[in-house]
């Protein structure tokens, strides 16, 4: 693969992932908006309107809370997968990869 479709296709995802974020803290916002007489305790944001502040609060907790649980799950994937490959085990590498998607997804949410 070429530097720049390499550069271009990071791009790409970085905004895809960007997108994605954005869209459920909108979503979210809306959900509220529309129960506004709901419990503070199922809002997003307590109050009758969200506030600014708390809509990006929960835009950088999403941001940044995503890319350390990425990482982490990425790290230890990456040595759990360096261990199994001691022992050539190409099944247990595939349950691993399967494991660490589906885990750091479900610790993610």
């Amino acid at each position: 693969v070429r530097p720049s479709l390499s550069k271009l296709s990071a791009l790409i995802e970085g905004e895809s992932l960007l997108n994605d974020g954005s869209a459920f803290v909108v979503f979210m916002v809306f959900q509220d908006l529309a129960g506004s007489s709901a419990p503070d305790e199922e809002k997003l944001c307590p109050g009758p309107t969200p506030s600014a502040g708390c809509v990006a609060g929960k835009f950088l907790q999403l941001a940044v809370g995503g890319c350390l649980v990425g990482a982490f799950a990425g790290l230890v994937m990456s040595w759990w997968i360096m261990r199994a490959r001691f022992i050539r085990g190409s099944p247990l590498e595939l349950a691993i990869v399967l494991l660490g998607v589906y885990g750091s997804f479900f610790l993610a949410e």
